[in-house]
């Protein structure tokens, strides 16, 4: 039977002012195997400008009356102090902790771990007062510029590809502060959007490795000691203000511009008559687009001496997209029909075989289920084959067989929401059919939206590629890159990033996010 684990939450007002706070609290509170204790730290904050913080009030409520699909929360009053003492919580000096009489009363408690929500480096000696040392959360970037923005701000701004924190584990005042997990989301467009995304996905992950933690008393990750680091403000100061209202204004009125004044750009697909290490890209035909559709996630196969490509053709009438096929013929690809349309959104068919025959894994994210279609008449008939997980909604899913077994690349959203550029996940089995998919231990393997999500599966001889999406400010699907997959097994799984393509090489394109290859003929998709 698991121990409880007392665990000393450090809490400040700024995270008392956080939604995302509230439900990690809640999760603590109603756990069983965890006994909470609650601390508020007075005065942890630097004293504020009134003037700041009225008008930073006025610029994030304008905001969540706009984009009050990622903060229908926003509003919700606010706890007052008066609230915090019903809550239990006992208010702690935030200084010299080491000397104070508070010290040994904390030490009475007998805290197994520390959880503090904000880094505050001025309570680092708290760490003596348990048994396990102190956890805390950081913001994933850290430089002496991204110190004096707060959390999401700085991001936004500056236009940053991805919003990540750091979780840290601190044993003792002596002993480094160690960074046990990391993590990177698609940076949203505006702060309450990309702050909110942030909070509601680091909850996630800190359940997770509390979770580990009670089973095991130790994080099972550890990436290295963390650099010099300092709290981050909570509410940016008027310079900072005005650049950001400045900014989100002009980056407003482009996209206004650009929508009503400029033909908006579509995604492509092109092919070159070569092995795929070759990167002919200069010397790529483009698939013509149909009228009012776009061709994108082109995957390649040989069948009976002929290559088809397999492409998702989105249609703008319809707002849904379909699989669609073009045999493809020294440099002309001619269209031959449609594979399968379902009253869903399909894309991304990926293909393998099995016992001779041909089978599609295409994205069927829109029916909340990963499925199979096995080839009746290839190229053009197909059928349901297998549905291997229902209610989940993950992305770009490949499958192939390794050490004899049958791996399961994903991409799913732990919290069910619709961005599933950030984690990658593998399962496995013993039959691609299987009614069984083990879950790797490890899982998420990758949390970073510049790396997770699949772009497509190689191979050259024995040895695996994955190629992967780099998601770009406020551009989905900005690059790709190619990683050797270098250990996959049950225990383990490694990757390593041997090949990155900027878009505009790929015939000047503006993004570019799948690749695929049969060794004879390499497919790709880019963005005019």
């Amino acid at each position: 039977m698991t121990k409880s684990l007392t665990l000393g939450l450090i809490l400040d007002h700024d995270a008392l002012a956080e939604q995302g706070s509230h439900e990690l609290i809640k999760w603590l509170e109603l756990n069983p195997e965890v006994t909470l204790k609650k601390y508020l730290l007075k005065n942890s904050s630097p004293r504020r400008n009134y003037l700041a913080s009225s008008l930073w009030s006025l610029i994030t409520y304008l905001e969540s009356l706009f984009y009050r699909r990622y903060f229908a929360n926003y509003l919700k009053k606010l706890m007052n102090l008066e609230d915090f003492f019903m809550l239990d919580i006992e208010v702690l000096c935030s200084s010299n902790f080491i000397y104070s009489s508070q010290f040994k009363s904390l030490q009475s408690d007998q805290i197994d771990l520390f959880l503090m929500l904000n880094f505050d480096e001025k309570v680092q000696d708290l760490c003596n007062a348990s048994q396990h040392g102190i956890l805390s959360i950081h913001s994933l970037l850290s430089t002496d510029a991204r110190n004096r923005y707060p959390q999401a701000l700085y991001e936004v701004l500056f236009k940053t590809n991805k919003t990540g924190f750091s979780l840290l584990h601190q044993k003792s005042v002596n002993a480094n502060i160690d960074t046990i997990f990391n993590a990177a989301f698609p940076t949203h467009n505006y702060f309450l959007a990309n702050k909110r995304n942030l909070l509601k996905r680091r909850n996630i992950y800190i359940k997770n490795n509390l979770t580990f933690f009670i089973k095991n008393r130790f994080f099972q990750n550890n990436f290295g000691h963390s650099p010099l680091l300092v709290r981050l403000p909570h509410i940016p100061n008027l310079a900072q203000q005005m650049r950001y209202f400045s900014a989100i204004f002009y980056r407003f009125f482009l996209k206004a511009s650009k929508k009503f004044l400029f033909t908006q750009p579509r995604w492509s697909v092109g092919f070159y008559l070569d092995h795929w290490k070759t990167f002919k890209f200069k010397e790529a035909h483009v698939i013509n687009n149909p009228n009012n559709c776009y061709l994108a996630d082109p995957f390649i196969i040989s069948n009976s001496g002929k290559n088809y490509c397999f492409v998702e053709e989105y249609s703008f009438n319809t707002s849904k997209g379909r699989i669609s096929v073009y045999e493809i013929n020294s440099t002309k690809a001619l269209h031959l029909g449609y594979a399968i349309e379902e009253p869903f959104h399909m894309s991304f068919p990926y293909l393998f075989t099995f016992e001779g025959k041909t089978y599609m894994l295409p994205e069927t994210s829109a029916n909340n289920d990963i499925r199979i279609y096995e080839s009746v008449k290839f190229p053009l008939e197909w059928k349901l084959k297998k549905i291997l997980m229902k209610d989940i909604f993950a992305v770009d899913s490949m499958i192939l067989f390794h050490d004899n077994l049958w791996w399961l690349l994903t991409n799913i959203n732990p919290d069910n929401g619709t961005d599933a550029c950030s984690d990658l996940c593998i399962f496995y089995s013993s039959h691609p059919f299987s009614e069984t998919w083990h879950e790797h231990k490890l899982n998420p393997l990758i949390v970073d939206s510049e790396l997770a999500r699949n772009g497509g599966l190689l191979f050259d001889k024995d040895a695996i590629f994955r190629v992967s999406q780099k998601q770009k400010f406020d551009q989905y699907g900005g690059e790709f890159q190619i990683s050797r997959v270098n250990v996959m097994n049950e225990e383990k799984y490694s990757e390593s990033v041997e090949h990155s393509f900027e878009p505009s090489k790929i015939l000047q394109s503006k993004a570019a996010h799948h690749f695929h290859s049969n060794g004879k003929i390499t497919v790709f998709d880019f963005l005019k």
